[in-house]
């Protein structure tokens, strides 16, 4: 069964601020970056129990990811 996924506005920001970060040395590693977290965000469509549990937050299941270490140069 697929969920919508909805960002906060915290997530949104920090997504924006990730990709300029990087693209100040690579546009097209920062490209790559933001394309991981987006679809790492819609994976919890299906998998929606995948993020972890928040104890003070119970609706809330931050999903961390980390970047495939090809990106460091």
């Amino acid at each position: 069964m697929d969920r919508g996924i909805r960002w906060s506005v915290w997530a949104a920001d920090d997504l924006v601020a990730v990709a300029e970060h990087i693209s100040r040395d690579s546009e097209s590693y920062a490209a790559t970056v933001v394309r991981e977290l987006v679809a790492a965000a819609r994976s919890l469509r299906v998998f929606a129990e995948r993020g972890r549990r928040v104890p003070t937050q119970p609706c809330r299941r931050p999903l961390v990811t980390f970047c495939d270490s090809s990106f460091s140069h």
